[in-house]
């Protein structure tokens, strides 16, 4: 599941779903997660990848596991 450069394929929609379920916008949720709110919006449009780090923090912030914001590789 991890794709060149060392980052971690994230399903975009998933994301934006739990993110939105759980009541935070872009803005408050990236400054919660210590990243740029622009580079989550590229993350949740499937424009950029997180690294590992970041797509950890990202989903222990949601508080689901990991898996639930990885997109399926082919």
């Amino acid at each position: 599941m991890i794709r060149g450069m060392g980052g971690i394929r994230v399903n975009g929609e998933a994301l934006r779903a739990l993110r939105e379920r759980s009541g935070y916008g872009q803005t408050e949720f990236a400054s919660m997660v210590g990243i740029d709110r622009a580079y989550l919006s590229h993350i949740e449009a499937g424009r950029r990848n997180p690294s590992p780090g970041v797509a950890k923090r990202i989903a222990t912030q949601l508080r689901v596991p990991i898996v639930a914001i990885l997109a399926e590789v082919a």
